[in-house]
């Protein structure tokens, strides 16, 4: 064969109208795009993880700030999820303190609430029997 033989063949293999070369690097420019983001929601993915199980041995004051910041970036109420956050990350005997002070809480609000009447009264009948003796 001679070169222009060669050259001949060539010629023809070559397409009468290359491709755009602008579009070949767009879709060039997404295909890396679309891997990259796939790459790092896997490792999003596996840093998330991580972190859940390291929490998981965490105590009740991590667990409610981690949680309740979940809850936030979510949408979802914080302050409940940080409450449920703290009670799982709770020992028994710290659960146990809870509940006993949120009965004897509630057992002695009303005591409070007595005595702020009873005060009132008191500077009642005082303010009267003061405006009596003028």
């Amino acid at each position: 064969m001679s070169t222009s033989s060669i050259a001949a063949e060539a010629r023809e293999d070559v397409p009468v109208s290359p491709p755009d070369l602008s579009q070949a690097l767009g879709n060039l420019i997404e295909e890396l795009l679309t891997y990259g983001a796939a790459k790092l929601s896997r490792q999003v993915g596996e840093w998330l993880r991580d972190l859940e199980r390291t929490m998981a041995s965490r105590g009740p004051f991590e667990r409610a700030a981690y949680e309740a910041g979940k809850a936030h970036l979510q949408g979802k109420n914080p302050v409940w999820a940080g409450a449920k956050g703290a009670w799982s990350g709770a020992t028994v005997p710290q659960r146990v303190a809870a509940v006993v002070i949120l009965v004897l809480l509630l057992l002695l609000a009303p005591v409070p609430l007595v005595l702020l009447i009873l005060g009132i009264l008191i500077a009642a009948l005082v303010a009267g029997i003061r405006a009596a003796r003028r």
